[in-house]
């Protein structure tokens, strides 16, 4: 015959499991909750610049060295008349504009890093070649992009020796190459520049392409 202990704790290891299981769901949910806490936390799905206020809004973009008001509200506002925003104060919805915009910025930046990167182990001597071009052309464009890395960096050139150039510091080239990229010329293209690499075209047409589809599904679906 079974005793009543043998019959009890059947019941009682259910009971506990049974639980356990809430307590976990009720841990699971927690997290969930708690996953957007911060701006560190936005992945524009499950967490969006939508979630949250003024102050944390303007911050992912002074994380970045920018000013909302002063950097990313006149580029924003391009298209509007001069004087059609003065005296009219921005609201939530404009800064949560400007977030996406300094993600999306955050987003070329790390994808250029990530060119660059694989170029230099591909083929290192590209962007030397790239300046002195440049610079056999007009020499006066290198000068103002070197002076104004000067003016960022005052170290810059601290680590060349005696008789050397910024063009023997792979370092200097590569600050130099970024400075062209955002430089309005037409003595360098940087789309151009990209289609001669095959093994970036995945990644140049997931930035083409899928990058501003995303932000703006992500826009969209608050």
């Amino acid at each position: 015959m079974r005793s009543v202990g043998t019959i009890i704790a059947p019941k009682f290891l259910i009971v506990l499991c049974f639980f356990q299981f809430l307590s976990a769901q009720d841990l699971l949910d927690s997290k969930v909750q708690t996953a957007c806490e911060s701006v560190a936390d936005i992945d524009l799905e499950t967490c969006k610049p939508e979630h949250f206020d003024i102050p944390a809004l303007k911050s992912i973009c002074e994380n970045m060295g920018l000013n909302v008001e002063n950097d990313v509200f006149p580029f924003l506002f391009l298209e509007e008349e001069p004087n059609q925003r003065n005296g009219e104060e921005f609201v939530r919805a404009d800064y949560v504009a400007a977030a996406y915009e300094c993600i999306s910025f955050a987003d070329d930046i790390d994808f250029e890093n990530s060119i660059i990167e694989n170029i230099s182990e591909d083929d290192p001597e590209t962007f030397k070649e790239i300046i002195k071009e440049i610079m056999r052309v007009n020499p006066d464009i290198i000068e103002t992009l070197l002076n104004r890395l000067e003016e960022d960096i005052p170290n810059l050139k601290d680590e060349l020796s005696e008789g050397q150039t910024f063009l023997d510091s792979q370092d200097i080239v590569i600050e130099l190459f970024r400075e062209l990229i955002h430089e309005e010329s037409d003595l360098f293209s940087w789309d151009k520049f990209l289609d001669k690499y095959d093994f970036l075209e995945d990644d140049v047409n997931i930035m083409n392409s899928d990058f501003p589809d995303r932000m703006i599904d992500a826009m969209n679906d608050e």
